[in-house]
């Protein structure tokens, strides 16, 4: 009988493997995250516009956009509509406000700050699979939440403080007297060197927009809303 002699032991620890399969694991997951932020659009800090020409049609839902490539804000939407027709779930895009342009080399530093700064608006264009927006929950869930009693706010706006951590504002801002009137929610985290107000509108054709913006500009927020809807417009099908 062949005796079989085991080799000499390595003289590492076992838990060194479990360590380092724990810290592999991790790194994995962070990776896929970062990657997972970057191609949906919104790791702000890290977008990757593009000034290039062109335009991609795609659908939202069952509506047509013609949208220029340079708006086009998530850099999976970017490069991977080439096919006419394309179907997005939400269509990802960024223009400097007032002029609702898309990215070029002149307006780079603005692209590169949104949130810092800047006169970037990011809009969100998508199914509204429930029928309803902020509006629908200002009077059931945002008026129970508020602390305190509202105040006015800016070009006639009224404004709602939620609870939030000391020194980070949550805020509701709202046009009074209509139920389909302006609103948004505006929030600044301790670290954040200014608020980020996110607006909503329902559009037709069962479609919601959801645009952010600095919130400097709710001193024009009237402006900015049309401006907003009619940009929507102009790309349908690219109308005029």
């Amino acid at each position: 009988m062949t005796l079989l002699v085991l080799p000499a032991s390595s003289g590492v620890s076992p838990r060194y493997f479990t360590y380092l399969t724990a810290s592999m694991a991790a790194l994995a997951l962070i990776y896929v995250a970062y990657l997972g932020a970057r191609w949906t659009g919104y790791w702000n800090a890290d977008m990757e516009w593009a000034d290039e020409p062109g335009r991609r049609t795609v659908f939202v839902g069952d509506r047509a956009f013609e949208v220029p490539v340079n708006m086009i804000r998530a850099p999976s939407q970017r490069l991977g509509l080439n096919r006419t027709g394309e179907r997005l779930s939400t269509l990802h895009l960024g223009v400097m406000w007032p002029s609702m342009s898309g990215f070029d080399k002149d307006n780079a530093d603005q692209f590169a700050s949104f949130g810092k700064g800047s006169n970037v608006v990011l809009l969100d264009i998508g199914r509204n699979a429930r029928g309803e927006t902020m509006r629908d929950r200002l009077e059931p869930v945002y008026k129970r939440l508020a602390r305190g009693v509202e105040g006015p706010g800016p070009a006639g706006l009224r404004i709602l403080t939620l609870s939030s951590p000391i020194g980070a504002r949550d805020q509701i801002v709202y046009e009074p007297g209509s139920e389909t009137g302006f609103i948004a929610r505006c929030r600044q985290a301790l670290s954040d060197p200014v608020a980020i107000c996110t607006a909503q509108k329902a559009l037709p054709g069962s479609l919601l927009l959801t645009y952010r913006f600095e919130e400097p500009h709710l001193a024009n927020w009237g402006r900015l809303e049309r401006r907003a809807v009619e940009l929507v417009r102009t790309l349908e099908s690219g109308k005029k």
